[in-house]
């Protein structure tokens, strides 16, 4: 699916998404790593221009890591405040909802919203 907003470019579909057989499609999942904003994320811009030309809603997902690339605590509590700040802005001016995925090395832990 071509995107309008986005320049062809910089995304490639890497499988395409496939409706469940009761016809319920969606949402569109934008799983947030690098880019750590609402402003100026082609990658989320890409994201809800899909959304929109499906007509279903997009979520935004950000997997936290108990050893997340080396951070120590300070870091990890800098960076979990920014997380937060940015799901209050995300709530406030898109209406998207930003679920934290937290992952222990050696399984899951746990899921929720900030």
């Amino acid at each position: 699916m071509a995107s309008t907003s986005v320049q062809p470019g910089r995304f490639r579909v890497l499988k395409e998404g496939t409706g469940r057989s009761d016809g319920v499609v969606g949402p569109v999942v934008y799983w947030m790593f690098r880019d750590q904003r609402w402003r100026d994320n082609w990658a989320l811009i890409h994201a809800i221009d899909q959304a929109n030309r499906a007509k279903v809603p997009v979520v935004v997902a950000f997997n936290l890591f108990n050893r997340f690339l080396g951070a120590r605590a300070r870091q990890l509590g800098f960076m979990l405040r920014g997380l937060k700040q940015l799901h209050q802005e995300m709530e406030d001016s898109l209406r998207i909802p930003f679920f934290l995925f937290q992952v222990t090395v050696g399984g899951f832990s746990g899921t929720g919203f900030l």
